[in-house]
């Protein structure tokens, strides 16, 4: 049986980009156990904390002032409509936040 998997949409520019990684080790960590989870990282970094381990991708996205970056975040999803169709669940997650405590899918699916 497959596993089940969840996109987790990140956008992480400017200054964001410095709470990249303590999120993904926090949700590798203790976020859904037992589910394939593909990060989908959009940035404007150069390179990312764990994009060459196969579960994370990063795509380029220009700093813009708030509100409109958060404004236009749905637009910035569709973007990559096609990817983010082979994921069974989505999520979209703060940039400043880190899963603290385990989360299993009966918490939150």
């Amino acid at each position: 049986m497959n596993k089940k998997s969840i996109g987790i949409l990140y956008i992480c520019t400017g200054p964001y980009s410095l709470f990249w990684e303590a999120f993904y080790k926090s949700f590798e960590k203790k976020f859904l156990n037992g589910f394939e989870k593909k990060y989908f990282v959009f940035t404007d970094a150069d390179s990312i904390y764990g994009e060459e381990n196969g579960n994370v991708a990063r795509y380029y996205l220009s700093q813009l002032p708030w509100p409109l970056i958060t404004l236009l975040r749905f637009s910035t999803f569709l973007s990559i409509e096609s990817e983010l169709s082979t994921c069974d669940y989505l999520m979209f997650a703060n940039a400043n936040i880190v899963c603290a405590d385990f989360i299993s899918e009966g918490d939150i699916l």
